[in-house]
């Protein structure tokens, strides 16, 4: 969930077309301290939000989407994010020796 700091800015943000908004949820994304938006790609189109590139966690990936739905302007949201594991450990490598 957004914070109240970030949901008064996002109110405050008077978005005058999809650019602007587009900017608005990256600049909101990138300072959320519960996602890692990096490789996350945000594509606006007459006001409905679609996200896509990947996040660590199914957590993220929902929190990604309820963050963006409460943005002012915002209109449908699609979220295309696929939750990216850690390719360096596979839980059927747990516990194994080198």
């Amino acid at each position: 969930m957004m914070n109240p700091e970030q949901i008064e800015n996002s109110q405050r943000a008077h978005v005058h077309n999809d650019d602007e908004l587009e900017l608005v949820i990256k600049e909101i994304l990138h300072n959320s301290n519960q996602i890692n938006s990096n490789d996350i790609t945000v594509s606006v189109n007459h006001c409905d939000v679609k996200l896509s590139g990947s996040v660590r966690s199914q957590k993220e990936r929902d929190l990604a989407s309820e963050i963006v739905k409460e943005i002012m302007g915002v209109g449908n949201v699609e979220s295309d994010l696929v939750v990216k594991l850690n390719t360096g450990i596979l839980p059927t490598d747990i516990g194994r020796n080198p």
